[in-house]
């Protein structure tokens, strides 16, 4: 059975930092869920902005089943891997009962992940904080398929980084230890 490492996290919260570090460590693969939508997105003429891949995924959870994007992320993987960006109950689940699935969410202070888009001149997530706090709302309502923060309080582990990379990789560095893959 396929040890799967899943990591999420909202928007700058540091997922894809921890993803890299672990793949580096363990040499495992990662496969992003926001990859698949992209080549979907590509072969429907969609643009590939947050919003409407957004929407794409509501339509495919609907057409597909909410667990679609992990299951085509899994026909890829050939052994061990990780996964991010998983923003639906149903694709934890999925993952639940079909691999060794560890789920570790990231997370920061709003305001310091909204300092790090700014710093990475990210200005279609919300030009000012406000803008940033209603797409994060809207984003993660009971009426949008993908709920974020439904998905974190399934995870095995929780890291909060609102510190420097020293201490993120120190954190990580604890949960590997006791997931001993």
């Amino acid at each position: 059975m396929k040890t799967i490492i899943g990591i999420i996290g909202p928007i700058a919260s540091g997922k894809d930092t921890v993803a890299d570090y672990i793949s580096k460590k363990l040499g495992m693969p990662i496969f992003q869920t926001s990859s698949v939508l992209r080549e979907i997105a590509r072969q429907r003429n969609i643009p590939e902005t947050r919003k409407d891949l957004i929407l794409l995924s509501r339509e495919l959870a609907a057409e597909f089943g909410k667990d679609y994007l992990v299951k085509s992320l899994l026909q890829k993987a050939e052994n061990n891997c990780i996964i991010t960006g998983m923003r639906e109950i149903g694709q934890i689940e999925y993952l639940r009962k079909n691999t060794k699935f560890i789920l570790i969410s990231v997370n920061a202070d709003v305001k310091t992940r909204f300092e790090r888009l700014k710093s990475r001149h990210h200005i279609d997530e919300g030009k000012t904080f406000e803008e940033f706090l209603a797409n994060e709302k809207e984003e993660d309502t009971k009426n949008n398929v993908q709920r974020l923060s439904e998905c974190m309080k399934f995870a095995d582990y929780k890291i909060e980084n609102n510190s420097d990379l020293d201490s993120l990789f120190r954190k990580t560095d604890g949960i590997l230890a006791k997931i001993m893959i």
